[in-house]
């Protein structure tokens, strides 16, 4: 098998979280499901590394294997997206790569950091503890770069306003990337639920993009949900046609987007997510 280079994103996904068979059905329906509605890819959950006392998986290895396979057959691009921690950059990158498959045949694999809670636990904005979340943010990279097969891509995606928080190394992440995966890495705020942040949250990333000698892709992050006053819902359909909206931005077009998450799909969602996908695949983002 040719090892060829992984593409980077184009088109619609969903972050996939615990994969349930008694919700999902089998794997390969799962990615039937959102092939049919117009996705083009796809991240599923894999480490979590929250705890001192070793790491979780919100996937295991196995069921991320899966999961890619099933992907893979169904015309999709697979991810596997995890949650890396300050100080145990070893460790994540020991895990996400045995999820992302990255020994099976030698062939480029596609990872997803989401590094928001464990980048700067301590949210110092300047001195040491700043300092030591550039450092860790540049160790992490490196040692991803040095774990995966050539051809590999990696992405980010983080806080819709990171750039404009002090305290997170979207920066260090940033100029990592590009260096450690130079025209295979992208960049992407979760604009979830606060429609008028989304124009100034993609032109942040471009603008952090544009600095770099090889800039990353941006691509931004979408959300079907809703935030209560108790907790969360589903979006309606006329919310996400509205939020799908305000992604089509003549100033600052985007040919990608990734969705958080799958679980909150419904049937009047997922017809919300083929128009956008049809949108996207005419070129609509672009106008």
């Amino acid at each position: 098998m040719t090892k060829r280079a992984a593409e980077l994103p184009t088109g619609l996904a969903l972050y996939v979280r615990r994969f349930d068979s008694k919700r999902h059905g089998s794997a390969a329906q799962l990615m039937r499901r959102m092939k049919d509605h117009g996705a083009s890819w796809v991240a599923v959950a894999g480490p979590w590394d929250d705890d001192p006392e070793g790491l979780r998986f919100i996937n295991r290895p196995d069921t991320c294997h899966r999961l890619l396979d099933a992907a893979a057959e169904a015309g999709l691009d697979g991810y596997v997206w995890g949650y890396p921690f300050l100080g145990r950059e070893a460790q994540f990158v020991e895990a996400i790569t045995r999820c992302a498959g990255a020994s099976r045949g030698g062939l480029p694999v596609r990872i997803l950091l989401d590094p928001e809670l464990g980048a700067n636990p301590t949210r110092a904005a300047r001195g040491a503890g700043f300092r030591a979340a550039e450092a860790g943010a540049s160790r992490l990279v490196s040692l991803l770069g040095e774990a995966v097969p050539a051809g590999s891509v990696c992405g980010l995606s983080t806080y819709g306003s990171a750039l404009r928080f002090r305290w997170f190394p979207l920066t260090a992440y940033t100029q990592a990337l590009s260096t450690v995966f130079p025209s295979r890495c992208f960049i992407g705020g979760q604009t979830y639920t606060e429609d008028s942040r989304i124009d100034a949250s993609i032109a942040d990333f471009v603008k952090l993009a544009s600095q770099m000698k090889v800039p990353p892709k941006v691509v931004p992050n979408f959300g079907v949900y809703q935030k209560t006053g108790t907790g969360y819902r589903a979006k309606t359909a006329l919310e996400l046609d509205a939020h799908f909206l305000e992604f089509i931005n003549e100033q600052e077009p985007v040919d990608a987007l990734i969705g958080w998450a799958e679980n909150f799909m419904t049937p009047e969602l997922w017809r919300s997510f083929a128009k956008m996908s049809d949108l996207m695949k005419r070129g609509a983002t672009k106008l």
